[in-house]
């Protein structure tokens, strides 16, 4: 069974309508995710249980606090997740936990493949 990357399905269009040639990443707050992804995994991007493409994962997941991310990291996040506020709702909503900027997230870094 392949790795997958999962998003909510407003972001679906934009997952279809993105490039191949520039990196991509996304949040996740479960430290599990460090030993997961790992550089040149092929994973599916997925919303919901649909496969939508497929990417390689570029470089090994890493950790920052949500209040370090930047506009230089944020560049390549979904649209939806450039604004921190948008994130932390959207990371509360997915993990029901509670989320600031000194939350741990982990970043996974990737390339659409096709």
């Amino acid at each position: 069974m392949s790795k997958t990357i999962n998003f909510p399905e407003f972001m679906e269009n934009e997952i279809i309508n993105e490039d191949d040639i520039y990196p991509k990443i996304t949040f996740r707050l479960d430290k599990v995710y460090l030993n997961y992804y790992k550089k040149l995994d092929i994973v599916d991007i997925r919303v919901s249980e649909k496969i939508l493409r497929k990417a390689i994962i570029t470089k090994d997941v890493y950790e920052l606090k949500i209040g370090q991310l930047d506009k230089e990291i944020l560049q390549y996040a979904k649209t939806y997740m450039r604004d921190i506020n948008n994130l932390i709702q959207l990371l509360q909503k997915i993990y029901k936990v509670n989320v600031n900027l000194n939350t741990t997230i982990y970043v996974v870094t990737y390339k659409n493949i096709n």
